[in-house]
This record gives C-alpha cells, structure tokens and sequence, in this order.
C-alpha cells in the first residue's frame, strides 16, 4: 500500500474511533463526587460539586452546587436547578427533606448519633438531573471574597444566578441541549419568576451559548406578602386551633386585615396569637421540638405536651420530634462532610 494511501487509511480509523467514543466531561477535573456524608453504598448516579465564581475580580463571590445526575438518562433527561427558599437557606435542606436522591433515616425518636442516609425512593433524579445552588454567598457553602458582598438583595441575587447559570452550563457543556427548568419553594417564590424572565431576556439578546429554558415551578411560594400574612387567622379556624367565638370576634372587628392592625382587631390578634401558642404551626399534627434532638435538655421556645411526655416512653426525653437542620449540620460541617462534598474548609 502506497504511503498516501495508508495515511488516508490512518486518519478515516482515527475519525470513526473519535466518533465511538464517549464524550469527554467538560466538568473541572476533580468535582465527581464518590462518598456523601451518613450514606454508606454506591451511589445511585453520577454526582459532582464545586463552585462556581460570579462577580469581577475585586468582588469574587464563589457559589457552591452540587449535582445528582438523573438516574435514567442524563443525556436526555431534563435538567431541573433547585434554588431553596428562606431566604437564604442552604439548597441541601430540600435536597434532602422532598426531591433529592438522599433522605435522612430517622431511626431514632431523638438522634443522639450521626445521622443515617438512605436513598429516596420518589427522588427527582428518577427522571432529572438535579443541580441545587447555595445562594446568595454567604449561604450554605457558598462565600465571598469581600465582607461587603454578603450584603446583597433580590435584584443583585438573580444576577448573581444567571451569571451561576451560564458559567455552569460552559463548565457542563453535555448539558446544554436538554429542557432546562427552575424550580423553588417558600422565599424562591420571589425569585425564581425574575430569574426566568432574565433567562428569557439573555437568550434573545445572546449570539452565543442560549440556555435551553422551558419552564418553572414552585411549591409554596411567597407572592405577596398581604395573601400571607392574611391567611393565618382563616386557616386556623377550620383547623379547630381557636374556638367559635373568637373567630367571629376577628371576622367583626378586623374585616378580612389580620396584620398591621389597630384596635379593636389587635386586641382579638393578641387572643388570637395566645390560643395557638405551643402549637406546631409548620405541622400543627406534630408535637412541638421541645429539646435540640435528644443531644441537650436545652428548652426550645415550646414547651407544650406534658401529654405526649406521658404517653412517649421511648426517650427520657418525651416528645417524638426533630430538629431537622441540626440533622444536616452535623452530617455537612464537620471537615470530613466538607471534603467528601468538596466545599470550602471553615
């Protein structure tokens, strides 16, 4: 064979192997994540972590995500960001409580040890890739460079996201095609429908990279704080937490407006307030946390169920309930935490 013809051979091969082959990640070296804090076994997709640097040089803010990739096809699969409510809780406390590939294993009525993790059988990763976001710095595992840039507010945030989205997107290029959705709960409700209005706004401007948006959902979400804070009085009536007579003393004299108030509302607001006290109000079927996990005998704000202290012998301590962001303290701040995850050490 005539060395012309070899050569043409030689490269014709190489193409078809660089076709066959897997693509490359486009992820820095080093963010797959191999161990999560309290989970002992394989884990149940590809996962990585990292941060991800907004700003400019003199005011560097470094946002911590983490990603669980779908567990049925990440080529194909939407991709759904988490950015949790608060504001400014850590996007791990949902990851953890509702959508992500983990739960905490509550064995216990009190943990006294390490908490356990085990997979979530109604995941989001079932049928997504799952990346959460710590924001804004200063939140969960995300920090800034400048003490002036843990000062911030809704406008500069949803900035600081797109800017997040569009690095993370050119980090993770595979990514870039599949159905893009923003999801949220609680405070997030603020946020999330202005970040996809600017997503929206970016792709029509852009000539370049355009995120793959389609949609979003939230759960819960804050809109307007006058719906909020009027809801409280017509959901505890029906709910049996205060009684007839009281109710219909609110409805008179308060006309529908349970805050910001004169009298003679705010005289029945201050019955109101003291007929629901020691209740549960996240979960008003649930006893009130009385203690810090079973770990102190610390008094909480509540200290309400000397009927549950009578009828719960399972712990010296009483009540069957959980402080469930001391759960995830301890499983992500010691140093091991820190390292499996590969977020920044204190």
């Amino acid at each position: 064979m005539e060395a012309g013809a070899l050569l043409l051979l030689l490269l014709v091969v190489a193409f078809l192997l660089c076709l066959c082959a897997p693509p490359v990640r486009a992820a820095a070296g080093g963010a797959e994540v191999t161990e999560f804090p309290g989970f002992h076994g394989e884990l149940p997709s590809k996962h990585y972590a990292g941060y991800i640097t907004v700003g400019h040089e003199q005011q560097n803010r470094h946002l911590y995500y983490y990603l669980a990739t779908s567990e049925r096809n990440p080529s194909l699969d939407p991709v759904v960001i988490w950015i949790n409510g608060g504001p400014a809780c850590s996007g791990f406390s949902a990851f953890h409580h509702s959508i992500g590939p983990f739960k905490i294993e509550y064995s216990q009525v009190h943990i006294k040890d390490n908490p356990l993790v085990t997979t979530n059988p109604y995941s989001w990763t079932k049928m997504a890739s799952l990346p959460l976001v710590d924001s804004p710095a200063g939140v969960g595992y995300s920090y800034a460079e400048n003490e002036d840039d843990y000062i911030t507010n809704d406008s500069k945030r949803v900035v600081d996201l797109y800017d997040f989205l569009s690095k993370w997107f050119a980090e993770y290029t595979e990514f870039q095609s599949n159905p893009f959705y923003v999801a949220g709960c609680s405070y997030s409700g603020v946020l999330v429908p202005v970040l996809a209005q600017e997503i929206l706004k970016r792709n029509e401007e852009s000539e370049g990279m355009k995120i793959n948006f389609k949609g979003y959902s939230l759960c819960n979400p804050a809109v307007d704080i006058d719906i909020e804070n009027n809801a409280h009085v017509p959901y505890a009536f029906p709910m049996g937490l205060i009684s007839d007579e009281l109710f219909e003393s609110l409805v008179t004299t308060c006309n529908g407006k349970y805050w910001n108030i004169s009298s003679p509302c705010q005289g029945n607001m201050e019955q109101f307030y003291m007929q629901i006290k020691g209740i549960n109000m996240e979960h008003i079927l649930c006893p009130p946390c009385r203690y810090k996990m079973g770990i102190t005998k610390e008094f909480m704000e509540y200290d309400s169920g000397q009927m549950f202290e009578r009828i719960s012998k399972t712990s010296e301590h009483g009540l069957e309930c959980h402080d469930q962001e001391e759960a995830l303290q301890k499983l992500f701040d010691p140093k091991l935490g820190r390292e499996k995850l590969h977020a920044k050490q204190r």
